[in-house]
């Protein structure tokens, strides 16, 4: 039963690692997402200022670019941040069990050779 819930206890801790390791392909696919839709605004208001007959080279064109993608430079880092600390969580919830079945293994194993060892003692008794 201890090496069988040793077992059991091994997948889930492998099920979590591998939770930890979507939730980082999630995030770099949130990201570049909305890098997708960050420089298709950008290219978008650009062609609006374009066809208004402003130069799109310097001024508030530029100046709203710089903001755009500083704003959503700052969403990607916080995308991946707390992608990070969530995979981080899920590994170490894994480490745990995995440790923790490791030794429950071990005590059921030393208590299944105990009392094997009293009920010999007891046969010779």
């Amino acid at each position: 039963g201890a090496y069988a819930q040793y077992a059991q206890d091994k997948v889930s801790a492998g099920n979590l690692k591998v939770q930890a390791e979507l939730v980082g392909l999630q995030a770099e696919q949130k990201a570049n997402q909305l890098r997708e839709k960050l420089f298709g605004d950008i290219s978008n208001s650009f062609a609006g200022y374009a066809a208004r007959g402003i130069d799109i080279g310097s001024g508030t064109p530029i100046t709203q670019a710089e903001m755009s993608l500083k704003e959503g430079g700052e969403d990607i880092q916080q995308i991946q941040k707390n992608a990070e600390i969530q995979a981080n969580s899920l590994r170490k919830q894994a480490d745990i069990i995995k440790s923790g079945s490791k030794a429950n293994m071990w005590a059921g194993m030393a208590s299944g050779v105990a009392k094997g060892a009293l009920s010999l003692g007891m046969l010779y008794a």
